[in-house]
């Protein structure tokens, strides 16, 4: 009931249209809960940490301002999911390939996608960042994996459009072609997704 709870605050405070797809976000966040008492997935351990760090980064990202329909979306250091996954359940116009190079969170990953009925759209490829070749998509991005201003040079070789999820004294100097400040409603943290937009 508690995670629940919790994850009626977060759509209700960043997108209600999602509450449409409550209960498959529910049973993503429940294998995480599952999974992460036994091969620590994410440091978040209540269910207001999980809501917040799993669900409220995805529905900001699910904007169409951010990722366009019918966009393939490549998320670099998926860890335990979020944001590619809570994202492809709301958005189901996105195809998404997820990378993780840890076995054990590419094995939490697969078994997701299975439980979830993703696997259509949802891929995941196990590689590290800088041994993707040719893996291209419409929209790149990243978490927590690379430093922001990194991830966007990095980012720029795999998509035209990078999206660079971060905190508000973390922001690149570049200028973005679009940015969105909130909060995660649970703890409060400041966050800003800023959209790049390479030139044509």
């Amino acid at each position: 009931m508690k995670l629940e709870a919790s994850i009626d605050h977060v759509i209700d405070a960043l997108r209600p249209e999602a509450s449409a797809h409550r209960a498959a976000i529910e049973r993503f966040l429940g294998l995480v809960d599952t999974w992460n008492a036994k091969i620590d997935l994410t440091a978040a351990r209540t269910a207001d940490a999980l809501a917040d760090v799993m669900l409220a980064d995805a529905l900001v990202m699910a904007d169409e301002d951010f990722v366009p329909s019918g966009a393939h979306l490549l998320d670099v250091g998926s860890g335990a999911g979020g944001p590619a996954l809570p994202l492809a359940l709301v958005r189901p116009d996105v195809r998404v390939t997820m990378v993780e190079p840890l076995g054990k969170r590419v094995a939490f990953l697969r078994t997701a996608v299975g439980a979830l009925g993703l696997a259509p759209r949802v891929g995941i490829v196990q590689a590290r960042a800088d041994a993707l070749g040719d893996l291209h998509a419409d929209v790149a991005s990243a978490r927590a994996t690379f430093p922001p201003h990194e991830w966007l040079t990095i980012g720029s070789t795999l998509a035209p459009r990078v999206l660079v999820l971060t905190t508000t004294d973390d922001v690149p100097t570049t200028p973005a072609s679009a940015r969105r400040d909130y909060r995660w409603p649970h703890s409060g943290a400041p966050r800003v997704l800023l959209r790049f937009d390479r030139a044509p």
